[in-house]
């Protein structure tokens, strides 16, 4: 029976530490992260194009925490930058990893009190290309979102904009 519990104890530690792939793929995604840091450092880049950057090369962790941090480029650029940044930041959005999809209308959610009309209806039609999703928690969140944008619109352009869109997607 000793020899038992050994064995069991060696298919324990066996499960817990992780294979070589495993290992060599998390040192790889590290040198990913601190190559992107270290083109932003080196860069002097604009705090919009960093964000655009991160989100063209960054690991999904690095493009979480730029949303997270968003409102504090938008605070930092003029109006037609953040036309630009949301609309490219949106358009990118679909084809990234679902960790990422789930996160960020949390983070676009704080904009909103910060961001002019125009601004609004970028993220609006970033919401509706997510709302187009297989993914359920996704479009779940999305929806969410859609809902907060609706707060800071002129009744004219939910009519014009929202309520065909809600009625087509009548599931949402």
């Amino acid at each position: 029976m000793g020899g038992n519990k050994k064995d069991h104890f060696k298919e324990d530690q066996e499960r817990e530490l992780p294979g070589i792939e495993s290992l060599n793929a998390l040192n790889a995604s590290m040198e990913h992260e601190e190559q992107v840091q270290r083109h932003i450092e080196k860069g002097n880049l604009t705090p919009d194009e960093v964000a655009l950057y991160i989100m063209q090369n960054g690991s999904t962790g690095q493009k979480i925490s730029m949303l997270q941090h968003l409102s504090r480029t938008i605070g930092v650029i003029d109006d037609q930058k953040i036309s630009q940044l949301l609309s490219e930041l949106c358009d990118a959005l679909w084809t990234q990893d679902i960790e990422l999809q789930k996160a960020a209308p949390d983070s676009l959610v704080t904009l909103l009190p910060l961001i002019k009309e125009q601004h609004v209806l970028a993220l609006l039609a970033g919401a509706r290309t997510m709302l187009e999703v297989r993914t359920i928690e996704v479009r779940s969140k999305w929806s969410t979102l859609a809902l907060e944008l609706i707060k800071f619109l002129q009744p004219s352009l939910i009519i014009s904009d929202v309520v065909p869109m809600a009625l087509k997607k009548g599931d949402h």
